[in-house]
């Protein structure tokens, strides 16, 4: 403790403190920014529906861009960092990180659901209800996502140059790592996930590639064109398939365009129809083979 005599030096010391004090209140204040201590119990500075969907409500007390998923509790990194435009519907971009550093997104009502969720996507539309899970949609670029579609952990991460439909790609990793493909409505649906995982160069059919407990159905083709309603039945059915796969063909409890549980199609030379008939004349052909050479005269 000290004592100043002089009345000039007793206002410098009190403006010193108090400088000091305003110095200190806004350090802090510079170290929660970007962090901010603001609830998400309403829109809270982020226009949360005003611009998308289009004619979107302010929230009411749904909000968005909050930490936690159930739309409460401090923000903590969602939405901040943002560049070009950031239009965010009522109830979307939940949990720790979401939306974080994005560079032009509509994320539609209710989506962007987990951890790290819709971070780091670009030039991007998400529809409602869409990329719901931990990491779904993280680090995707130029995509274009339905209604009620990536659903799951890891779903539609890493996606670049793409369009998914409605109701497409659920299961953990399903459609993960796609990349200048078309995924059309009801497709790419695993139980067990990582349906249409690593697909590249592609179409995926209407209703197409869904799988039961195995998943993997259609995961890491390249460069074809799968039908509508194919390749359903999970196991890998059309696993790493190289070649075009027509309509409603290899599906689950098929045996002419099926072997081994797995879709004759996608190994077989373009043009050649693979069916249990031509097996069977294969067999003949093969066994006309085996006979000896004629004797000489």
């Amino acid at each position: 403790m000290f004592f100043i005599k002089s009345g000039r030096r007793y206002a410098a010391a009190v403006f010193v403190l108090v400088g000091l004090v305003t110095l200190t209140g806004t350090a802090t204040m510079n170290y929660v920014e970007g962090k901010s201590s603001a609830y998400c119990q309403k829109n809270t500075g982020y226009n949360c529906g005003a611009v998308f969907p289009l004619n979107g409500n302010t929230c009411g007390q749904s909000g968005c861009c909050c930490r936690r998923e159930n739309g409460t509790g401090m923000k903590y990194n969602t939405c901040d960092s943002a560049k070009g435009y950031a239009y965010r519907g009522c109830n979307s971009c939940l949990g720790t990180d979401a939306c974080f550093k994005t560079n032009n997104i509509n994320a539609g009502t209710s989506s962007c659901h987990g951890t790290k969720s819709c971070r780091e996507v670009s030039d991007s539309i998400i529809g409602n209800d869409s990329c719901q899970g931990n990491y779904s949609c993280l680090q995707t670029s130029n995509i274009n996502v339905g209604t009620s579609s990536c659903h799951g952990k890891g779903s539609c991460k890493d996606v670049s140059d793409s369009t998914i439909g409605n109701d497409s790609c659920h299961g953990d990793y399903s459609c993960s790592k796609v990349q200048n493909a078309t995924i059309h409505d009801g497709s790419c649906r695993c139980d067990d996930g990582d349906c249409c995982e690593d697909v590249k160069n592609a179409i995926i059919g209407k209703g197409s590639c869904n799988g039961g407990t195995d998943g993997y159905s259609c995961a890491g083709s390249e460069n074809v064109k799968i039908g509508i309603n194919s390749c359903n039945g999970g196991g890998g059915v059309c696993k790493n398939c190289a070649h075009n796969v027509p309509d409603n063909v290899c599906n689950q409890g098929s045996t002419d365009d099926m072997t081994g549980g797995y879709c004759n199609y996608c190994v077989a030379t373009q043009g050649v129809v693979p069916s249990s008939t031509s097996k069977n004349k294969k067999s003949k052909s093969n066994k006309k083979q085996a006979v000896g050479p004629p004797k000489k005269k």
